[in-house]
């Protein structure tokens, strides 16, 4: 049997304004790498904030509702897309 990395769900950190941030991401499909849910809270808030981060035409990871993010939070998009395809060699 041969060995296969599947999307699956993970952590990872990140800054937002100077802070280290705690990203949890969630794959929203088992067999393609293509879509997930991001939540991470800040540090002042209890409630998690979610977005979605999807592969787009050209097969880089982006965020997808930036209208949901509260005002003045810069997410590292780069970065993040980074961390899945880092997550999921392969793929």
């Amino acid at each position: 049997m041969m060995d296969r990395i599947f999307p699956h769900n993970f952590t990872t950190n990140a800054d937002i304004n100077g802070q280290s941030t705690l990203f949890e991401f969630t794959s929203m499909n088992i067999k393609v790498l293509q879509l997930f849910q991001v939540y991470f809270s800040l540090p002042d808030q209890k409630q998690r904030i979610r977005f979605h981060m999807q592969k787009d035409k050209d097969g880089q990871f982006r965020v997808t509702d930036k209208h949901r993010l509260p005002a003045g939070i810069e997410i590292p998009e780069q970065q993040l897309a980074a961390a899945i395809i880092n997550e999921h060699p392969g793929l």
